[in-house]
């Protein structure tokens, strides 16, 4: 999402504008309601549901980041006033006794799991998660008919619904889209340490299947969705020029 003093984008407006109670039509102002007529002109479908889940993803992660930033905050603060410390009920050897590579291989678990678990999280909330991801099927079983998928219909599907995942939050979990995890352009923060889980790339891409005829098509699905979803903001985009 965007910051608060960044102008917001097509994708933001129109999650905004679903949930709007003001759907008036005014001829001086470009409100919500011609957002959504505008999308509703939009011929693929699949790319309006595609950006609106997106969206209503991205909102909800904001919230749960959020919340969790202050529960942190509040249990510092608790723990300050007390003076009490967070037990370690693990029996495993505390971080000074593991090795370098445990220790990496610690972080790097952990980040999988808060990512895991955060995913789940919000998909559960997400409204439009069901019609979107049928939707998407459709079109995978479609599409591999087209570039000759030569698996059951059962396979694409399951590969569309990794494809969605990554779609929704395209980002590594371990460096978070930075491409590194350690160091920095300054000079006291020592050589850039690439991302290893992610190749340096950022993106959780390399997890779209388990062989070369999967990823294939599970990389041509999700570019395929990516252009869908850039398109249909594309044309909404030209819409509100024109009405303005």
């Amino acid at each position: 999402m965007t910051s608060v003093d960044e102008p917001k984008t097509v994708a933001e407006r129109y999650s905004i504008a679903i949930k709007s109670s003001n759907l008036r039509v005014s001829a001086y102002r470009f409100g919500d309601a011609d957002l959504i007529i505008a999308a509703g002109c939009a011929p693929d479908t699949l790319g309006a549901s595609l950006v609106r889940l997106r969206g209503e993803y991205d909102g909800l992660k904001a919230q749960h980041r959020a919340a969790e930033s202050r529960l942190q905050a509040q249990l510092a603060e608790a723990q300050t006033k007390t003076g009490d410390r967070p037990a370690n009920p693990s029996p495993l050897p505390t971080p000074a006794a593991l090795t370098a590579r445990q220790k990496k291989a610690a972080a790097i678990k952990d980040a999988t799991n808060a990512a895991l678990t955060e995913r789940a999280l919000i998909l559960s909330h997400l409204s439009g998660l069901h019609s979107t991801k049928a939707a998407l099927g459709r079109h995978a079983v479609v599409l591999a008919t087209k570039t000759r998928f030569m698996r059951p219909n059962r396979d694409a599907l399951i590969l569309a619904g990794r494809v969605l995942d990554v779609f929704l939050n395209p980002n590594c979990p371990h460096c978070s889209g930075r491409m590194f995890t350690g160091g920095g352009r300054h000079e006291d923060s020592g050589p850039q340490v690439i991302c290893r889980p992610c190749g340096g790339t950022g993106k959780r891409r390399g997890a779209l299947g388990k062989d070369d005829e999967e990823r294939r098509f599970a990389g041509g699905l999700l570019s395929d969705i990516e252009q869908k979803a850039s398109q249909f903001e594309q044309q909404v985009a030209r819409h509100m020029r024109e009405r303005d």
